[in-house]
């Protein structure tokens, strides 16, 4: 019974550990309710905290498994597609090295960005295309850019992004 079961989260603690339980708990359910899936499936959980997203993770045990397809199915009646749509966070799979379920549980509270970035001058044959944390520039050399893609959002900064190559 998944309510009885104890989810133990690998990680020191966490102010979001609370809600990554709970979205643990709910998972469970869900793989419980699903006729091609198990819940004794899930090895461990994991709450990892990057710059930018917490994410939780759950480490299936794909060695101990007898058939991986119904975790690693994608689609409208996919375990993914079921847990993205009753939990309403994104939820993606890793098979890299073992078969795991990332589910976001929140943004990281260091990735916001200032409103505007001091412009630190021009520097011969240095393109300026960002900064790294700690506020410090970050600088290709003209001749390594050959060719470049710029993608976003809308008003995430695109055109302001263009406009600073140009000027440079």
């Amino acid at each position: 019974m998944v309510t009885e079961k104890i989810i133990a989260l690998h990680t020191k603690k966490h102010r979001l550990e609370r809600s990554a339980q709970h979205i643990a708990q709910s998972t469970l359910k869900i793989i419980e309710n699903r006729p091609d899936t198990d819940p004794k499936a899930v090895k461990k959980w994991i709450l990892a905290e990057t710059d930018y997203f917490v994410i939780l993770f759950a480490i299936l045990d794909d060695a101990n498994l007898p058939n991986l397809a119904p975790y690693l199915a994608i689609g409208k009646n996919s375990l993914l597609y079921h847990l993205q749509t009753v939990l309403h966070r994104k939820v993606v799979l890793s098979n890299h090295s073992g078969v795991r379920i990332a589910i976001l549980i929140s943004k990281s509270e260091k990735a916001h960005l200032p409103q505007s970035i001091a412009f630190p001058g021009w520097k011969k044959g240095i393109l300026q295309i960002g900064m790294r944390s700690g506020m410090q520039p970050l600088e290709i050399h003209r001749k390594d850019r050959e060719h470049m893609l710029v993608a976003g959002r809308t008003q995430s900064g695109k055109s302001v992004f263009l406009r600073s190559q140009v000027i440079q």
